[in-house]
């Protein structure tokens, strides 16, 4: 069993007690680490990288059906700080994915706005948020949420504004992610520092109650 051995904020359960989400799955398990490292992946995320790269983890996020909870809209890199965004995270779909049980949600090219405000969301799984001001001053015709099956995988820039609604259907929407950073990129450790007080804080609060 492996939940007994995360601790609270490395995963996250809906309301009815089942799974949403598992972080660092590949820290906790050979078989996902293997995966995140796995031949295939790696060379897909160094050809859109153009670099060597470092895996970093896999996340799983189950959103079962009709209690899967959403995810606010974000910057992946807002999370991770790698200077000049070099990184890019990959989507394995394990279910058929509908927009209406939660498929995610792109704002297209919003990764050419660089790294906008983020605020706190006090949302298990998904802390930082990006400020609803920019939200609302996006192209709502530049947002798509593709439909996918399983095996289908979607790529993403680490500052692709993205997110997913919750899942209310009958039908599972279970996926993956894999992040890779390019090997040669630092970390903006001033970033790196806000958002790590920022999530304790609010662990501080969600875990207390």
């Amino acid at each position: 069993m492996m939940l007994p051995n995360l601790k609270p904020g490395e995963y996250h359960l809906t309301e009815s007690g089942e799974i949403n989400t598992i972080h660092n799955i590949s820290q906790n398990s050979t078989y996902f680490d293997n995966l995140l490292c796995s031949r295939a992946f790696v060379e897909l995320a160094e050809f859109i990288l153009g670099s060597k790269v470092e895996p970093q983890w896999a996340q799983v996020f189950n959103k079962p059906k009709e209690t899967g909870m959403a995810s606010p809209f974000h910057q992946d890199n807002y999370f991770w700080n790698v200077s000049d965004s070099k990184t890019v995270t990959l989507w394995l779909a394990l279910d058929e994915v509908k927009p209406e049980s939660g498929a995610l949600s792109y704002f297209t090219k919003s990764h050419k706005l660089g790294m906008v405000e983020h605020v706190p969301t006090f949302a298990k799984g998904t802390s930082q948020g990006v400020a609803e001001k920019i939200i609302q001053g996006l192209n709502p015709d530049s947002l798509v949420s593709p439909s996918m099956n399983p095996g289908d995988l979607l790529i993403h820039h680490g500052l692709t504004i993205h997110g997913s609604r919750p899942n209310l259907t009958k039908h599972n929407r279970r996926g993956m992610s894999f992040w890779y950073k390019d090997k040669f990129a630092g970390y903006d450790e001033e970033g790196l520092e806000k958002y790590r007080r920022s999530l304790a804080e609010q662990h501080e609060k969600i875990y207390s109650e």
